[in-house]
């Protein structure tokens, strides 16, 4: 898909969102419950495309698998399991 803008998010903070997350709205979101998570205003604040949006969302996925995975490793080690 090509990319409507020629603005981007600078690597360094993209990486960082991913690692830390996106503070979105903690209550009701207007915006949210009207135009779904992706074109949130929230969203749509951070991400200057939903192609931003998507991808942070796999890297996210990708993250939680790999720290989910280190810690039961880490746990089996623990309790001396091969």
């Amino acid at each position: 898909m090509e990319m409507e803008t020629t603005e981007g998010v600078p690597l360094e903070e993209f990486l960082s969102l991913v690692t830390d997350g996106v503070g979105v709205c903690e209550e009701s979101c207007e915006s949210r419950e009207q135009c779904g998570q992706i074109a949130c205003y929230c969203i749509r604040s951070v991400f200057p495309h939903p192609d931003y949006f998507l991808l942070y969302e796999k890297l996210r996925r990708i993250r939680f698998t790999q720290e989910f995975a280190k810690y039961i490793e880490e746990n089996r080690l623990k309790n001396g399991e091969e």
